[in-house]
């Protein structure tokens, strides 16, 4: 894949499932030739949900990640947390509620190793085949961003 600026990315990804359970391995290579490898495991039924699984980066670091979450009348909701190679966290806690036509709003946030969070929450509204997105990003010092945009949805 060529990126915005014409460098070169490369992304590989395998997945096996089987009884509801699915296990994967991949890898990505950045423009600056660093490699990421991820390989994890993910159960799905009734409804819910949970992943788990280990990403190594540059130089063999390794860090953790642990996502769980369900779905139910229309809304989802979702916990990940991810653990660095030093063994601090960041969790990250996400609802989004979807209608049949991609219309919805989004909303999440993000806590750091050192207490410190981000919220982010936006709507998305689709009509003929595109989309239209918005919302806004409030940091720790209360600094608040705003982002937007459309997409094209193919068929």
């Amino acid at each position: 894949m060529t990126g915005p600026g014409g460098e070169t990315r490369n992304y590989e990804s395998t997945r096996t499932c089987a009884g509801g359970t699915c296990t994967g391995s991949g890898s990505y290579t950045g423009p600056a030739g660093n490699t990421y490898t991820r390989t994890g495991t993910a159960t799905y039924g009734n409804g819910s949900y949970s992943a788990e699984g280990t990403v190594t980066g540059p130089g063999g670091r390794t860090g953790t990640y642990e996502k769980s979450g369900g779905c139910a009348d229309g809304s989802c909701a979702s916990t990940t947390t991810v653990t660095g190679p030093a063994g601090r966290s960041a969790t990250k806690d996400t609802v989004r509620t979807w209608d049949g036509e991609g219309n919805g709003t989004y909303s999440s946030t993000t806590t750091g190793p050192g207490g410190n969070t981000v919220t982010r929450e936006g709507t998305r509204t689709c009509a003929d085949g595109s989309c239209t997105f918005q919302g806004t990003v409030t940091g720790p010092a209360d600094g608040t961003g705003t982002y937007g945009g459309t997409a094209t949805v193919y068929p």
